[in-house]
């Protein structure tokens, strides 16, 4: 079976890159653009790990990990928050709600 790694980012290019980079390393990859999509793919598809960006549109990491921490019958897969707003105050919120990791993009990918 599979490792499923969930990728949310409203960057389609982003999305799109990483998604393949991990596909050829063999794991399944599902895909969100926003927390709220993300919450419903943690609800039907249980993945194994989540990267999502810290600021989004319309609901971003941080909404994410508030959300998992109020629904109990989520399971809650390490979530490791990429962001090009890596400020150390970010990285201690990130953190502070649930988050495994928090790296600041741009990032190499390989």
């Amino acid at each position: 079976m599979k490792a499923r790694i969930l990728i949310v980012d409203d960057e389609r290019n982003l999305r799109v890159t990483l998604a393949e980079i991990l596909a050829s390393r063999g794991y399944e990859i599902l895909e969100a653009d926003d927390s709220v999509n993300a919450l419903a793919m943690l609800r039907e598809k249980e993945p194994d790990l989540v990267f999502c960006d810290w600021k989004m549109p319309t609901g971003g990491g941080e909404e994410l990990l508030q959300a998992l921490q109020q629904q109990e019958e989520i399971r809650k897969p390490p979530v490791i928050i990429m962001t090009a707003y890596g400020t150390s105050g970010n990285a201690i919120k990130a953190i502070q709600l649930g988050a495994y990791d928090f790296i600041s993009k741009p990032f190499h990918l390989y």
